[in-house]
C-alpha cells in the first residue's frame, strides 16, 4: 500500500534482529557521505529468530584527500571464547567513485588475551595494491599478484560505497569483491533494493536498501537513511548496527 509506515521488523533481513532494534534509535545530526566522518557499529550475531548476540565493534573513519580521493581508516573488534578479542586495523586509500575503488591497503590482525596480550603466532601484518587489473598482495615473506577485472571494490569500503549511491534503481554495479583484504572473489553486483517508510525510535522515516550479490559470499544487504547514512548492514547471521555518527 503506497504510504504505509513498516516495522522494521516486517523486512526478512532485519527480523532476525527484533529484540535488538526494539529500542533502536536512528542518529539525528546532519551527515555528508562525502565528507569526513567517523561511525561506529555493533557487531551481532543472529543465528536463529530472537536470539541475537554483541560480539564486537567496528569504527570507520573516513577523510577526503583531494577532490575524486579519500582515506579510510577500520577498526574492527570481535569476542572470541574466554574473553580473548580479535582486532583488526587498518588503513585504505580509495577514490570517491561509486565504489569507492581501492588503491592500495595496510591492515594488521591479533588476538589479545584478557590482560590485553598479544597471544603468539597470532599477528599477521600484509599490504595490497591495484593496478592495471591486477592486485598485488606482499607481507614480510613474500609477495603475490592477482588477475581481477577492471573494476573493484573492498569489503569494508563497501560500507562507504553505498552511502553515496543513487536512492533510486539504476544499473547494478558489476566487480570483483577483495573479501577480507586479500580474497579476491569475482562475479557480484550491487544494486538498489527498495525504499521504505518505517517507525523508528517513534518516528516515521524512509530508508533504502541496496543488495550485494556473487560468487563466494553470503549475500549483504545494505539500509541507509535518506541522507545516505548507512544504518544496517546484515549478512547471513552477522550484523552491523549503528552506534554512533560523528562529523
Amino acid at each position: 500500500m503506497a504510504g504505509k509506515t513498516h516495522a522494521l521488523t516486517d523486512y526478512y533481513t532485519l527480523n532476525c534482529l527484533d529484540l535488538t532494534l526494539k529500542d533502536f534509535e536512528a542518529p539525528r545530526a546532519r551527515f555528508d557521505p562525502q565528507g569526513a566522518w567517523e561511525l561506529a557499529y555493533g557487531v551481532y550475531s543472529a543465528p536463529r529468530a530472537h536470539i541475537c548476540a554483541r560480539v564486537g565493534r567496528l569504527r570507520l573513519q573516513r577523510q577526503s584527500t583531494g577532490d575524486d580521493t579519500f582515506d579510510l581508516r577500520v577498526t574492527y573488534e570481535k569476542t572470541l571464547p574466554a574473553d580473548y578479542t580479535q582486532i583488526v586495523t587498518a588503513h585504505l586509500e580509495c577514490r570517491s567513485d561509486a565504489l569507492s575503488t581501492p588503491v592500495r591497503w595496510t591492515w594488521s590482525t591479533v588476538t589479545q588475551s584478557p590482560e590485553g596480550e598479544a597471544v603468539a603466532v597470532t599477528q599477521l601484518e600484509r599490504a595490497g595494491e591495484a593496478r592495471a587489473g591486477e592486485v598485488t598482495i606482499r607481507d614480510a615473506r613474500a609477495e603475490s599478484r592477482i588477475p581481477v577485472g577492471a573494476s573493484i571494490a573492498l569489503n569494508w569500503a563497501l560500507f562507504d560505497a553505498v552511502q553515496r549511491l543513487p536512492r533510486k534503481a539504476v544499473e547494478p554495479l558489476r566487480f570483483s569483491l577483495i573479501d577480507h583484504f586479500d580474497q579476491i572473489k569475482p562475479n557480484q553486483t550491487l544494486s538498489f533494493r527498495q525504499s521504505a517508510k518505517v517507525s523508528l525510535g517513534g518516528e516515521r522515516i524512509r530508508l533504502y536498501a541496496y543488495n550485494q550479490f556473487g560468487q563466494g559470499v553470503v549475500p549483504w544487504e545494505y539500509w541507509v537513511d535518506d541522507q545516505g547514512r548507512l544504518l544496517f548492514a546484515i549478512s547471513g547471521i552477522e550484523a552491523y548496527l549503528i552506534e554512533s555518527s560523528e562529523q
